[in-house]
């Protein structure tokens, strides 16, 4: 599904990554995300979907698709715009979040080493997508610099004994606030400044959307956890920094 072009060339001028931190190493390519949407949009919940998707090593590869409920059933029939899936490759040597949103398609593959993967849409028309590693993001990284102090007194004994593998996935309800700041952001970066407040709802919801689905990805598999966007969470959306 889906009709991927790699673009070999890119003018200097074209503002791909606009706010966004620039990768050493990159694809860009072109996609009707529009013809994705209408082949996916009656589908059903259970049903698998079968996605060609560009890998870190610039071919495509075949992901297998199931809906992942990153929003309440009840919040996503008000929003059936925002979608979010879950799922492996043919081989089961990567597996994949996608999201659905306004702003296009996002997408997260991890394969077996850990490595990870980002696909997002780099124009406000969706017709462009990079494609890039997050270790090719290497001098954005190295800033990072962690001054919380390390706990050294406790003993081996303190710890309670207990097996927290129950081999039982959990789903906690997440009420998830923005700040007008937050909205705001994303609002310009849109460029949606002279939409209606239900429209730049959405397009926030919708990057709430993105960023739980590819945290659930981390909490799945390491803690058998996972976050849904409670209904009515909209209400916590604020769009203006002065009134929040």
């Amino acid at each position: 599904m889906g009709n991927w072009r790699e673009i070999s060339s890119v003018d200097s001028n074209d503002q791909l990554f606009r706010d966004k931190p620039r990768p050493t190493d990159y694809a860009v390519y072109d996609l009707d995300v529009n013809v994705l949407e209408k082949q996916i949009i009656n589908k059903s919940s259970d049903e698998i979907l079968r996605f060609k998707l560009p890998t870190s090593n610039k071919e495509f590869e075949v992901f297998e698709l199931k809906s992942s409920e990153v929003i309440h059933p009840d919040l996503q029939k008000e929003y059936p715009e925002l979608r979010s899936y879950q799922g492996k490759s043919r081989d089961s040597s990567k597996r994949v979040r996608l999201s659905f949103t306004p702003q296009g398609l996002n997408a997260m593959i991890i394969d077996e080493a850990k490595n990870i993967q980002f696909i997002e849409p780099s124009s406000q028309d969706q017709s462009k997508y990079i494609s890039y590693k997050r270790d090719d993001l290497k001098n954005i990284a190295n800033d990072f610099l962690c001054r919380t102090e390390s706990l050294t007194s406790f003993q081996q004994k303190d710890i309670l004994a207990k097996n927290f593998n129950d081999l039982k996935m959990r789903t906690f309800r997440l009420a998830l606030a923005c700040t007008g700041e937050y909205a705001q952001f994303h609002i310009d970066r849109a460029g949606i400044q002279n939409a209606t407040d239900t429209q730049k709802k959405v397009l926030i919801l919708g990057e709430m959307v993105i960023a739980i689905s590819r945290i659930n990805e981390i909490y799945e598999n390491d803690l058998s956890i996972r976050f849904q966007i409670i209904p009515g969470n909209d209400q916590l959306i604020y769009l203006d920094g002065a009134t929040d």
